[in-house]
């Protein structure tokens, strides 16, 4: 995961082993191949490509009877619907997968779907939890993904796991839990090389700033996020990084930038349905 899931030539190495897989006729590497494929397409935003290869991922997976792949569609469809505003959506596949997760069995996806998706479904579960008005179920939810996360010893699942619950903090509106999951997230993912997450945990802390009135070094520090994730070819949540920008501008009284910021973001939603 050191680099980034959007690269072209993380692309091109899953479309091609699609193709292969496809004339192998493999149910087990063939959903593997085509999940690859959608990771690619979502973290691009690139939404309307992946939505139907998550149909597909939910059909390969009742198709061969496995429990495993169902867990991972389950998780691939609650993002793009969490990420399509359909929250209700999101919850009722990230609880799906849930029930289906036995961690004796599926921690060992992280070799193959680079987390526990054990993880994964209550970290989205949280947010859709969130923005369907349940903020302490969501804190809660959030807490259960950061235990399974440390218990597992996998660090891009508990870097993961940090960020959505500094997220979730963030939409509370709650500073310190948020600068601490931020700050946690930004060493861990500097450490272990983990390029996007490390930039998300720079604009969350950044979020954490501009609260406390610093408003300047709060929009510098999502300002350098946004570029580090550009970089790294990560337009996933694009519309919700610019509305942060636009905020923190608000708050400052900079009043042109942070209408920039708004009109970029809606052309972004525009483009992408995210």
């Amino acid at each position: 995961v050191t680099v980034s899931w959007a690269a072209p030539e993380v692309r091109a190495a899953n479309e091609r082993a699609l193709v292969l897989c496809r004339t192998l006729g493999e149910s087990g590497q063939l959903f593997r191949a085509l999940f690859g494929v959608w990771s690619n397409r979502q973290v691009q935003a690139d939404y309307r490509a992946a939505r139907p290869i998550a149909g597909q991922l939910l059909t390969l997976a009742a198709q061969a009877q496995d429990d495993g792949l169902q867990l991972q569609a389950r998780r691939a469809n609650g993002i793009l619907a969490l990420h399509g505003g359909q929250f209700a959506d999101a919850l009722h596949h990230c609880d799906a997968g849930m029930a289906l997760y036995d961690p004796a069995r599926h921690r060992a996806h992280v070799a193959q779907y680079w987390m526990d998706p054990g993880v994964g479904c209550r970290c989205y579960g949280a947010w859709a939890l969130m923005f369907l008005g349940r903020p302490d179920s969501a804190v809660q939810r959030a807490a259960q993904a950061l235990a399974l996360a440390r218990e597992g010893a996998h660090d891009f699942s508990l870097a993961y796991a940090l960020h959505f619950a500094a997220v979730v903090h963030h939409l509370r509106r709650e500073a310190e839990p948020t600068r601490a999951h931020a700050q946690a997230l930004r060493d861990l993912s500097q450490d272990k090389g983990f390029p996007v997450l490390q930039a998300w945990g720079t604009l969350l802390l950044g979020c954490a700033l501009a609260h406390d009135g610093r408003t300047d070094e709060g929009s510098a520090l999502i300002r350098h996020a946004q570029h580090a994730m550009h970089s790294a070819g990560a337009r996933v949540s694009r519309s919700a990084t610019l509305a942060e920008l636009a905020a923190v501008h608000l708050r400052g009284g900079q009043t042109e930038p942070g209408l920039a910021a708004v009109d970029e973001g809606l052309a972004f939603v525009e483009h992408s349905d995210e």
